[in-house]
């Protein structure tokens, strides 16, 4: 295992000394870090920049007897507040935005509070005066230790790639450096029980990585209230293979698809298992993803969506789980990806239709993180949303006849 996380200075540096990157704004459904983060995986680093940024430098402090209340203050200045002799209250003006202060930032050492009285006895002496450059790395470790740093949620999700020599040829990024970011965020995204997928339409080739403000960011798929703490990735799983990888990659497709379009977020979770049998394998009844479906739909749990869709198409017409891999296949698959005067399609003007595609969605979604977690043996930290209970489904006792089963 050679994925380790880097934080702070370590990024800084990174930055610092680097100059040719790669940053790609991302949509994500997982809870995204807060600091900027840099993770080796695979002998690449990924920058995963933070829904916030940091305040990198305090030039000046002002000794107040209270709370400022909203007066604008500099954004590099640090608020010390004397109040009944508690050294404890001091606070930082928010980097965004300079008319709002930070709560308390709080010590817990003997160090912390030796700094505090040495910056309360230097403004006594002279009110103006500026920070030593050792006393502002200190303050702004016990700031980033209370977690006072940062202006939440100001920024989309990005990953910033530092390029190395092979990866530019004639100042073209060689196609593998994105297809390694795919890889990469596919299983960045399993890992954490969602999906973290790239927005093609704003990607960047420069000198310095490139933090995407609120203007950049898409509200219906970027998740700004969803903020990790504790992103730890020092254990995601190194994928090695090229079908897992696909595998992921659909998987990838098909969360990020699920609110948007049922019918191919089907299809994507459909190929996850699909793709990893042969074609002529999946053509025949008894081989490839229909035996694998029909030996696996009954051990989806019965409390979650899929279990509970699945527990109504068996009591329906003496329905066994045979045939309910067929209508899988051919009232849903073939329906959705093939058009025909003459076939069964899903269309997307009868309400019916999409309804009935609602209601099955859950079950290929369960079967494809089932095929991923014990047939591919990948590891997660946060389960998927597809693993936890589920409320009643709707029930039709008349089903259209698009949905009959066909044997």
């Amino acid at each position: 295992m050679n994925t380790r996380r880097l934080h702070s200075e370590d990024v800084q540096d990174k930055i610092t000394n680097h100059k040719d990157w790669l940053t790609l704004p991302l949509y994500h459904s997982i809870g995204w870090t807060k600091t900027d983060t840099l993770i080796n995986y695979k002998d690449r680093e990924y920058i995963l920049t933070g829904l916030a940024q940091p305040i990198t430098r305090i030039k000046k402090c002002k000794l107040m007897d209270n709370i400022p209340d909203h007066c604008q203050i500099p954004s590099d200045t640090l608020i010390l507040c004397l109040g009944e002799g508690n050294h404890s209250i001091c606070c930082f003006i928010q980097y965004i935005n300079p008319w709002m202060v930070c709560p308390p930032l709080t010590y817990d050492s003997s160090e912390d509070l030796s700094l505090y009285d040495k910056i309360v006895s230097l403004l006594k002496k002279d009110p103006t005066q500026e920070l030593e450059n050792a006393d502002q790395k200190k303050i702004l470790r016990l700031a980033q230790k209370s977690g006072l740093l940062f202006e939440p949620n100001q920024y989309q999700a990005s990953i910033a790639i530092p390029l190395l020599s092979d990866d530019v040829v004639d100042g073209t990024i060689h196609f593998d450096v994105k297809k390694q970011a795919y890889q990469f965020i596919s299983v960045l995204g399993w890992y954490f029980g969602g999906y973290v997928d790239i927005d093609e339409s704003k990607d960047f080739y420069q000198k310095s990585p490139t933090s995407f403000g609120s203007k950049w960011v898409n509200v219906m798929n970027v998740m700004t209230d969803n903020t990790l703490y504790d992103f730890d990735s020092s254990s995601l799983p190194m994928i090695n293979d090229d079908s897992t990888n696909m595998a992921l990659a659909f998987w990838r497709e098909g969360l990020k698809l699920r609110n948007i379009h049922s019918g191919y977020a089907f299809l994507s979770f459909y190929k996850v298992i699909e793709s990893q049998f042969t074609k002529s394998d999946n053509e025949k009844k008894d081989r490839g993803i229909k035996k694998w479906i029909a030996q696996n739909l009954e051990l989806i749990p019965t409390d979650v969506l899929a279990g509970q869709r699945i527990k109504y198409l068996l009591n329906q017409e003496n329905n066994s789980y045979q045939k309910i891999t067929t209508y899988l296949f051919q009232a849903k698959r073939c329906a959705i990806a093939h058009a025909s005067s003459s076939e069964r399609i899903i269309n997307p003007d009868i309400s019916l239709d999409r309804e009935m595609l609602a209601l099955d969605l859950p079950i290929i979604e369960a079967l494809a993180e089932r095929y991923i977690r014990v047939e591919k043996k990948v590891k997660w930290r946060y389960a998927q949303r597809c693993n936890q209970p589920g409320h009643s489904i709707k029930k039709y006792t008349k089903p259209h006849t698009l949905y009959r089963f066909v044997i």
